[in-house]
């Protein structure tokens, strides 16, 4: 008896894979710094999102394109996030520190009076307020006199940048706004601690 020898089968089910040209490569990167979906990458390439996902295990220059161009993606968005916070949008300075640096608030609970166009001085008496009203805790009003001095800092910059044009926040009276939220948050502490007894 003669023993056959089995071969390997493949299975044909499905297209044959095309290899995808260069101009196609180009516009993964393209796409994926514009924020496009990985779907609708691959629907605008021609497949299902499965098969691209294949492909880009499988073509090197596929995996590349596609994590250069979500990179180049996210350095435009953090260089447009860094001008904002150097013209001292308050908004920009937030998300910052929350995304960034582990800053948080309680937003449900802390509901300050400021807005993007609030002074230092502002957001400082807006925290002592909220905290003297035990809307907020110790670490929050932390991290408020943290964010108004950031802004202080970044308006002292563009003051004297623009020749002096704009007045400067006096920075004396917000190191004295400082040291009373200071005084408060050590007062405020003091009657936690009473009240946890």
């Amino acid at each position: 008896m003669t023993k056959k020898k089995s071969k390997a089968v493949k299975n044909t089910v499905g297209r044959p894979k095309s290899i995808i040209p260069d101009e196609q490569i180009e516009q993964i990167r393209t796409w994926a710094a514009a924020g496009v979906s990985i779907e609708k990458i691959a629907h605008g390439l021609g497949m299902c999102e499965t098969a691209f996902l294949d492909r880009k295990k499988e073509d090197v220059r596929i995996s590349k394109a596609y994590k250069k161009g979500h990179a180049e993606g996210v350095f435009h968005a953090a260089s447009k996030l860094t001008d904002q916070m150097n013209i001292g949008d308050t908004t920009a300075i937030i998300f910052k520190l929350k995304t960034q640096d582990g800053w948080s608030t309680v937003e449900k609970r802390l509901k300050l009076e400021i807005s993007g166009n609030s002074s230092p001085e502002e957001i400082i008496n807006a925290a002592i307020e909220a905290l003297a009203k035990g809307k907020i805790t110790i670490q929050e009003a932390s991290q408020i006199a943290q964010l108004a001095n950031t802004k202080a800092n970044i308006k002292l910059g563009n003051t004297l940048n623009e020749d002096n044009k704009i007045r400067a926040f006096n920075r004396n009276e917000l190191k004295e706004k400082l040291d009373i939220s200071r005084e408060l948050l050590a007062i405020y502490n003091q009657i936690e601690e009473q009240n946890v007894k």
